[in-house]
């Protein structure tokens, strides 16, 4: 790691003027959320690990005791539409059945990653007959509905499809897949210890 990186203002100068405007926001709320002390010393922000934090903040008359971090931000294409902002102001492995269209004529399962990690399309795909499709400078991990149908266990195939995409996506971009783990489809930790014990 270099301990002083070049870091041009013109390779950077959007991603700047983003984190300004979330920074004065969320000043904004460390401001009437905090407790005042002289020279505004409870407004700065503070820096972690990960990123930036506002550290606790809260008033004193029964609201919640809370903090604002700012760990990461997947910056979008300046032409990127508000839902799809939205849709992927974080990380995103997306999986879904697609009836087809006039660009994809057949109906198919899918799975894609965003932002894709580098050697995504490299990664094996199960069963034999799915393949990485190039789409706008990315991959989409596709299984044929009619591929699926041919085998044995259609429904194991397309669960074995979007498996194995999962997990090349969460493996190349560095997620901590047993940590993201919901065994038997429950993502609530407290539901989660009840049907375990």
């Amino acid at each position: 790691m270099e301990l002083f990186p070049p870091i041009p203002l013109a390779s950077w100068q959007d991603t700047k003027q983003t984190l300004h405007r979330f920074c004065q926001v969320v000043g904004k709320i460390r401001l009437a959320a905090s407790v005042r002390r002289n020279h505004w010393w409870n407004v700065p922000f503070h820096l972690t690990g990960r990123g930036i934090t506002t550290r606790p903040m809260g008033q004193v008359d029964g609201n919640p005791i809370f903090c604002i971090d700012f760990d990461r931000r997947i910056d979008q294409p300046p032409t990127a539409d508000p839902v799809t902002r939205e849709a992927y102001s974080r990380e995103v492995i997306s999986f879904g059945f697609w009836f087809g269209d006039d660009r994809f004529a057949e109906p198919a399962f899918y799975a894609y990653v965003a932002p894709e990690p580098a050697g995504l399309a490299e990664a094996p795909l199960e069963p034999p007959a799915a393949w990485w499709e190039p789409r706008q400078g990315s991959h989409l991990a596709v299984l044929g509905y009619d591929d699926a149908r041919a085998t044995s266990d259609p429904r194991a195939a397309v669960l074995g499809f979007y498996e194995r995409a999962y997990q090349a996506g969460a493996r190349l971009a560095g997620w901590d897949i047993g940590r993201l783990a919901s065994p038997g489809g429950i993502t609530d930790p407290h539901l989660r210890r009840q049907d375990q014990s």
